[in-house]
């Protein structure tokens, strides 16, 4: 969870702050391949390796849109600074 920018109209430049909340079966540090959680486990409206987005946190509010993470792959920056 926690926020995100994203691009609001297609030829403007707005940008919008949304919430998001997403939901992985697998542990996204890496440490484990095993899945960790199971479909039976969430509410009937969310779905598995999905990332929602909403306007703001709370429990009043409806997802706005969604973003399947079925062929997303994972990009690590790595720290390039040097200890000398």
């Amino acid at each position: 969870m926690g926020y995100l920018v994203k691009n609001g109209q297609k030829n403007k430049m707005s940008f919008k702050r949304r919430w998001f909340l997403l939901v992985s079966s697998f542990s996204l540090s890496g440490e484990s391949l095993e899945p960790l959680l199971a479909q039976e486990q969430l509410p009937s409206w969310l779905q598995m390796n999905v990332l929602y987005y909403f306007d703001s946190p709370g429990e009043k509010s409806t997802w706005k849109g969604k973003v399947s993470l079925s062929k997303a792959t994972a990009v690590t920056k790595h720290d390039t600074k040097s200890n000398s």
